[in-house]
C-alpha cells in the first residue's frame, strides 16, 4: 500500500559555517549513491529534495507489495541510520571521520525533515481473461463520478497510440496536472513494466516469476501534498507513516471515486441520456437496434444501463424485451471480440469498493 514520499532535508536558517556545508555535502554525496531513494532536486544548497520508495528497500522494482506499518518503520530506522553512519564513519567504512561526534551530532539537532508528498498504492487483482483495457467503460463512468465530486478537475486518459487501449487514467483536483493538491492515478503496472524493461526481457522474466500476479494488477495510486510540522531526524525514524496516511488515502479514494451514490448518480445520468438518445433515433425511417449498438457502442458503458433505458422508453413489453435480447446477444459478441467489459460494472465497482472499505475500515 504506502509507495513513495517525497522528503526534504532542510536547514530553517543557513549561514554558511563550514559545519554546514560539510554536512550537506555528505549527504549530497548519499543521496547519488541511489538505492532506495533519489535525490530530486537541490534548493540554493540548504535544502534536498528526496523520493524515498518503501518497496524497493525490499526489492528493486514497486512490484513489491507493503502492506504493514512494521515494514515502513524498518525502512524509516534503517534510513536514517545509513545516513547517520555515512556521516559518522568514513567512506568505505575503514574508520570514523576525525570529526565525526560533531558532524553527527550537529545533523541530528539542526537539520529537520519535512514530509512533501506521499503516494499510496492500492491492487485491485483482474478476474481471469479480464485485462486493464477490459474495464474501459467502468472507467468512463468514473470519469463522470470523479467530475460529479471535482467539477473544476479534467481527468487525463493515457492510450496506446495505434490500437487505442487504456494505460492511465489521471484524476486531479485541478485542471493543471502539475498543479495538484489531491491526485489519484490508475494505471496498468504490467504495461509499465514491459516499457521499463523493453531493452531487458530476461529482467521482465525475473519479475514475473517473483510476482505472477503482475499482469492482472490494476494500480490505484492516491498522491497528495502534505503540510505538516517538520520532523527532527531521530523523530521521523518512529514515525508511524502506513497508519497516518494509508487509512486516509483510501477514505479519499472512496470519497471521490469509489463512491456508491456516485455512483448511482452518475448511471442514472448516463441512463437518461440514452433514453432520449434511444427516442431521437426511433425518429428516423428503419430504426433498428443493431445499427443503434453499433453507432453508439462507446455511449453504452454497461447492459444494464442501456436495459434500463429500453424499457423505460417502451410502451409494449413484448418489444421492450425483444430489443433487450437483440442487444444483450450484440453486445456479448462484441465483448469476446474486443475483451471490452459490458456486463457485471457494477458487481466490479463494488468489489473495488469493498477493498478499500477493509483498508479504510468501517465508519
Amino acid at each position: 500500500m504506502l509507495d513513495t514520499i517525497n522528503v526534504v532535508f532542510e536547514l530553517e536558517n543557513m549561514v554558511g559555517d563550514y559545519i554546514e556545508v560539510e554536512v550537506f555535502d555528505l549527504l549530497r554525496k548519499f543521496f547519488r549513491r541511489r538505492g532506495y531513494y533519489d535525490l530530486l532536486k537541490e534548493s540554493d544548497g540548504k535544502s534536498l529534495s528526496i523520493r524515498l520508495s518503501y518497496p524497493r528497500f525490499f526489492d528493486n522494482t514497486n512490484a513489491y507489495l507493503i502492506t504493514t506499518k512494521e515494514e515502513c518503520l524498518e525502512v524509516n530506522r534503517v534510513f536514517i541510520e545509513e545516513i547517520r553512519r555515512f556521516i559518522y564513519f568514513e567512506e568505505g567504512g575503514v574508520g570514523v571521520r576525525a570529526n565525526g561526534d560533531v558532524l553527527l551530532t550537529w545533523f541530528e539537532a539542526n537539520v529537520a525533515i519535512k514530509i512533501k508528498r506521499v503516494d499510496v498504492a492500492f491492487t485491485h487483482i483482474l478476474e481471469k481473461d479480464d485485462s486493464f483495457n477490459g474495464y474501459k467503460n467502468l472507467y468512463q463512468l468514473l470519469n463522470d463520478i470523479y467530475m460529479k465530486r471535482n467539477p473544476a478537475s479534467i481527468p487525463k486518459n493515457i492510450s496506446v497510440i495505434g490500437n487505442n487501449e487504456v494505460e492511465t487514467l489521471m484524476f486531479t483536483d485541478t485542471q493543471n496536472v502539475g498543479a495538484y493538491n489531491r491526485k489519484i492515478v490508475i494505471y496498468n503496472q504490467y504495461r509499465k513494466f514491459c516499457d521499463y524493461c523493453s531493452k531487458d526481457p530476461l529482467q521482465l522474466h525475473s519479475i514475473l516469476q517473483k510476482y505472477p500476479d503482475l499482469p492482472r494488477r490494476v494500480r490505484i495510486e492516491a498522491s497528495k501534498r502534505i503540510r505538516r510540522k517538520p520532523f527532527e531526524v531521530l523523530d521521523f525514524m518512529e514515525f508511524d507513516i502506513f497508519n497516518a496516511y494509508v487509512q486516509q488515502f483510501a477514505d479519499d479514494t472512496l470519497n471521490n471515486l469509489f463512491n456508491k451514490e456516485l455512483f448511482d448518480s452518475a448511471s442514472k445520468d448516463r441512463i437518461e441520456w440514452l433514453k432520449e438518445t434511444i427516442k431521437k433515433e426511433r425518429e428516423y425511417p428503419n430504426f433498428n437496434y443493431q445499427a443503434f449498438i453499433y453507432r453508439f457502442i462507446d455511449e453504452i458503458w454497461d447492459y444494464e444501463l442501456i436495459r434500463k433505458a429500453i424499457m423505460e422508453t417502451t410502451d409494449n413489453l413484448n418489444s421492450a424485451y425483444q430489443a433487450c435480447s437483440t442487444i444483450r446477444e450484440i453486445l456479448k459478441i462484441y465483448e469476446k471480440a474486443t475483451g471490452i467489459k459490458f456486463f457485471n460494472m457494477k458487481e466490479t465497482f463494488e468489489k473495488i469498493q469493498k477493498d478499500l472499505i477493509k483498508i479504510r475500515g468501517e465508519k
